[in-house]
């Protein structure tokens, strides 16, 4: 819960609003750690599930389906970095207001952020619905695929403002070390749109069969259910009254946003664009190399869930204390998430190695599909230790407010090491090239990371 309450018994309106305080700057940084990464795990594993059901259910229908919505998810993967931009600019400034004892800008940047979220999730949804093909096209998406994707996409764009507007709501939420009820809303989000899956897809039950479309609408519903329950949260823990009393305040929020959302959603997004990439450069080799990838990405998602559980427990908690200049702190959580990342890396190294092929087979009967799948959880593994640090020392930079480092960073990982390698990788050796390219990148960046960590940590912040 909260540590501020909101308005009498009844639960009306607060006449006078209770400035809230910084929470996580005095303790147990492990036990915080914890109390905001389980709930994170929880909503997290919910969203990979899903993702994971729409392949399963999409797959049934055939593989063209399979292929078309492994083109879409790179730029959905996208869409969702940009919005997480705006969430982490959000949760970082908040929680360093909270920690320089600045309660009320606290709760006035969190209305602003919520307001810009719409104005953002708007625009975005307003672009990508106009380029729709000339994207698609340009991914190299071919006859088959292309209308497949296009009545996908056209539903799932009116979900674009939903998408913002939950993604920084949950954001402000854990700013405030509120963490149960984001994940728990998180949670059931995912478990509405896998219910709904199936029954949209295949016309089950009396529901219209929808087929691939069926998952976009699927996720419109549950993201509109998601937003309702966040939108509560927001109000029941008094984050939502307290807006700027002039355009002038507001805007001046928007720039200070805009300002530290910049290098975060440079940082945010040369992730996706690269993956963009190499589905275009997967495309050259058949759809079966196109699901293969659709489908690693996924599950990749699911194992680097404590990953990403942690990088949003790391960023209040840095920007906490890095607002009340608890410096000793700030450095024991930068190396809490070196050790994390490391531990968990090496934890999955072995089981993935040994079920590659199951792994494979549950998700596809292609041989080509299964021999390239079961390659990649074989050997990319082994890198992903490296990867883990790379994530949560951006997630460090962001709470220290230094984006631009995690900017650097991830520019060196996915565009200077990935991409020229997979490309030269793919001449030579072909997918399999392709995929141990990112074992190559992983150490490589983590390497980076950690000598720009080191040189933070020299300075003193």
């Amino acid at each position: 819960m909260s540590d501020f309450m909101v308005g009498g018994p009844s639960g009306d309106r607060p006449n006078e609003i209770i400035p809230p305080i910084a929470t996580l700057t005095q303790g147990s940084l492990l036990r915080h750690v914890f109390r905001l990464a389980w709930p994170a795990v929880v909503g997290l594993f919910g969203i990979f599930m899903f993702n994971l059901a729409d392949v399963f259910f999409v797959g049934k229908l055939g593989t063209v389906p399979l292929a078309a919505i492994s083109f879409v998810f790179p730029l959905l993967f996208a869409f969702i970095t940009l919005s997480i931009a705006l969430g982490v600019s959000s949760t970082s400034l908040v929680a360093r207001a909270l920690g320089s004892c600045r309660g009320v800008d606290a709760l006035e940047l969190g209305s602003s952020a919520i307001i810009l979220s719409l104005l953002y999730g708007l625009f975005l949804s307003a672009l990508g619905s106009m380029t729709i093909e000339l994207v698609f096209s340009a991914m190299g998406a071919n006859a088959e695929t292309l209308p497949e994707i296009v009545s996908y996409m056209r539903v799932w764009y009116w979900s674009a403002p939903l998408l913002t507007l939950l993604i920084v709501s949950n954001h402000l939420l854990r700013a405030h070390g509120v963490s149960i009820f984001p994940g728990l809303v998180m949670l059931f989000s995912s478990l509405l749109n896998i219910i709904l899956d199936p029954l949209l897809i295949f016309g089950l039950w009396g529901f219209p069969r929808l087929e691939i479309a069926g998952a976009a609408w699927a996720t419109l519903i549950a993201r509109t259910g998601g937003c309702i329950l966040l939108l509560y949260g927001l109000w029941l823990h008094g984050l939502l009254w307290k807006v700027r009393s002039s355009f002038y305040g507001l805007w001046r929020d928007f720039c200070l946003l805009f300002r530290f959302m910049l290098p975060a959603a440079g940082q945010q997004i040369v992730q996706p664009v690269t993956e963009i990439y190499m589905v275009i450069l997967l495309s050259s080799f058949g759809t079966a190399a196109v699901a293969t990838y659709g489908v690693i990405t996924r599950l990749y998602s699911i194992i680097f869930l404590p990953y990403y559980a942690l990088s949003i427990a790391l960023v209040p908690i840095v920007a906490q204390n890095w607002g009340g200049a608890h410096r000793l702190r700030v450095r024991e959580a930068g190396s809490l998430a070196v050790r994390s990342s490391i531990i968990w890396g090496v934890l999955c190294m072995v089981p993935l190695y040994l079920f590659a092929p199951m792994i494979a087979e549950v998700f596809g009967d292609s041989e080509q599909f299964i021999s390239w799948t079961s390659f990649y959880f074989r050997y990319v593994p082994w890198s992903f230790a490296g990867a883990g640090v790379v994530m949560l020392l951006c997630s460090f930079f962001y709470g220290i407010s230094r984006p631009a480092y995690a900017f650097f960073t991830e520019v060196v990982h996915w565009v200077i090491l990935y991409a020229p390698v997979a490309y030269i990788a793919s001449k030579l050796v072909g997918v399999e090239g392709i995929l141990l390219s990112e074992t190559f990148s992983n150490v490589s960046a983590a390497l980076l990371a950690l000598v720009v960590y080191r040189f933070v940590s020299r300075r003193g912040f």
